[in-house]
């Protein structure tokens, strides 16, 4: 314990998701716990003057890109936290974000620059840009853009969400009311998709029913074929049958009137 496996953690959400109305830490180490970490949060894993938390991130379009926050303690007894999000694009690889972010001072020390020392010094190299948000919304929709994160996070809604989604993955015990939460979030319902699926199967039970009916319809028409076919048949040998008895007794008839003349 005390290795600052906590600290790391939380400067990584606070450099992801830069909302202090979200930003509640508790030990790693402290899975089950409910309650906050003994140094209180955020403000207390401070101390006094400028920090940062940076996420040194290479997207998918192999763009180099540098997220970050930086954090400074308000004076007071609300223990507030003053954030500032920003970033940097197009840094060079051989550029360490420590070594952008201080200046040395003697052999073994150095001082974290302002805010304001470090733009000045980004701005100063070529090809560099640094560029500073005033709202979360704004910072994400450039994170989302570059690659960094999956959804915009236009609401705070959508970053409560996400947050959750973080705060599960680093304290585990995610419930089931989250999952779906998240599935629901991640993976929302298209009406669209669901109503072509009831169109095609809707068309798919008509096409069953038409062929069933054609099939009953053929049915019908072959036995109705048979039926004209035997009918005349039968017709025809009941004709034959008469013909011959008639030929065979005016034969007959012939045959007897030819004895009476004859006699």
């Amino acid at each position: 314990n005390g290795a600052g496996k906590s600290t790391t953690m939380a400067a990584f959400v606070t450099a992801l998701i830069p909302d202090l109305t979200l930003l509640h830490f508790r030990n790693t180490t402290e899975a089950g716990a409910t309650s906050g970490s003994r140094d209180k949060g955020l403000h207390g894993k401070l101390r006094a003057g400028v920090c940062y938390s940076t996420l040194d991130v290479v997207n998918s379009r192999h763009q180099r890109v540098v997220v970050g926050v930086r954090l400074q303690q308000v004076a007071g007894r609300d223990r507030k936290v003053d954030i500032k999000p920003f970033t940097i694009q197009g840094l060079p690889t051989a550029v360490q974000p420590t070594e952008l972010l201080t200046q040395t001072v003697g052999e073994r020390q150095a001082r974290v620059l302002s805010l304001q020392e470090l733009k000045e010094r980004v701005e100063e190299m070529e090809g560099v840009q640094f560029k500073q948000f005033n709202s979360i919304t704004d910072y994400h929709s450039l994170m989302f853009d570059l690659g960094v994160i999956p959804k915009r996070l236009r609401s705070s809604a959508d970053r409560s969400k996400f947050y959750r989604l973080i705060e599960a993955s680093l304290y585990g015990g995610i419930s089931s009311a989250i999952t779906r939460s998240l599935r629901d979030y991640l993976l929302p319902e298209n009406s669209g998709v669901r109503k072509a699926f009831q169109d095609m199967e809707a068309a798919l039970r008509e096409n069953r029913m038409t062929l069933e009916a054609i099939r009953v319809t053929q049915s019908d028409r072959d036995l109705f074929k048979h039926l004209i076919s035997e009918a005349t048949s039968y017709v025809a040998a009941d004709y034959m049958r008469h013909a011959n008895e008639r030929r065979i007794h005016l034969d007959g008839a012939l045959a007897l009137r030819s004895d009476l003349l004859g006699s």
